[in-house]
């Protein structure tokens, strides 16, 4: 079993058990592969890289949302639609880069988990 991952404070930390645990087994499904099948650990390393390619592109998204919304008047339902966005985002961006970090420690032999 992975070690266990800090949680950010996100709402959906709480909401999101069944996707927590999808994360949760991606790694132990990483940790398997590196010890287990060490010749197609590559499919891993390129998981890895899909997984730092989202985190770049939500982090991105998330900073211009930010930003158009500073410079806007929002209303009270579009300040906390907008509030839920990057409550989402965060959640993602928290898991996917998880997710990196795992392949990679893995990869170095690194994982005690």
């Amino acid at each position: 079993m992975t070690k266990p991952t800090k949680k950010p404070l996100n709402v959906l930390s709480f909401k999101m058990a069944q996707l927590n645990r999808q994360f949760e087994l991606t790694n132990q499904a990483t940790k398997r592969c590196k010890e287990n099948y060490p010749d197609d650990y590559h499919h891993k390393i390129k998981m890895r890289d899909e997984c730092l390619e989202l985190v770049k592109r939500l982090k991105g998204g998330k900073e211009i949302y930010s930003r158009l919304a500073t410079k806007n008047a929002l209303s009270e339902d579009e300040a906390k639609a907008f509030k839920q966005f990057k409550q989402a985002l965060s959640y993602l961006i928290f898991h996917y880069q998880g997710v990196a970090d795992y392949v990679t420690e893995c990869d170095k032999g690194v994982s005690n988990g």
